[in-house]
């Protein structure tokens, strides 16, 4: 178990086994919720772009990335093509 002191302006410092335990950064979030015998405070975790694949649906298939990039590449050098 560890142990933190509330600094005057209501801050409280992680200590270092709880950080790397749980691979806490800077940045990091905690969310806090009072509950019967103190308070719980829980790690918000943001997403990753991996865990992003594939929340967005589409009409259009998905090739390759190389085959995306290939087709961007073309629609800019057409679009610049037309307003020279």
């Amino acid at each position: 178990m560890s142990r933190t002191t509330i600094t005057s302006k209501g801050q409280i410092t992680v200590p270092h086994e709880i950080r790397a335990a749980l691979k806490l950064v800077q940045g990091d979030q905690l969310q806090i919720e009072v509950v019967a015998n103190g308070f719980e405070a829980r790690l918000v975790r943001r997403p990753t772009a991996a865990s992003l694949q594939g929340i967005l649906k589409s009409e259009v298939p998905y090739q390759s990335q190389e085959a995306e990039r290939q087709a961007v590449a073309e629609a800019l050098a057409e679009k610049f093509s037309k307003q020279k």
